[in-house]
């Protein structure tokens, strides 16, 4: 799942976009196939540093490569069954 976050310079109010726009936040969380090729291939992210973040075993970090920033978080989720 991708979503996209921006706001702007302006504006104190975060907006959730449905498509990308220059100098969003965009969050990803477990994507598919797809996602990942749109993320490199359209938005021309690194294609390592896309493989690293969907490793489990990578540890949270950041991340700057050619001027984007990336930031590699891991959030604990319980299971509610």
């Amino acid at each position: 799942m991708i979503k996209y976050y921006y706001r702007q310079n302006k504006n104190s109010n975060l907006e959730i976009r449905d498509t990308f726009i220059e100098n969003s936040w965009i969050v990803v969380e477990n994507p598919v196939n797809d996602e990942i090729d749109y993320l490199v291939k359209k938005l021309k992210l690194d294609t390592g540093l896309i493989i690293d973040a969907i490793d489990v075993d990578e540890a949270p970090r950041l991340e700057i490569e050619a001027g984007l920033l990336y930031l590699f978080s891991r959030f604990a989720y319980t299971n509610s069954s």
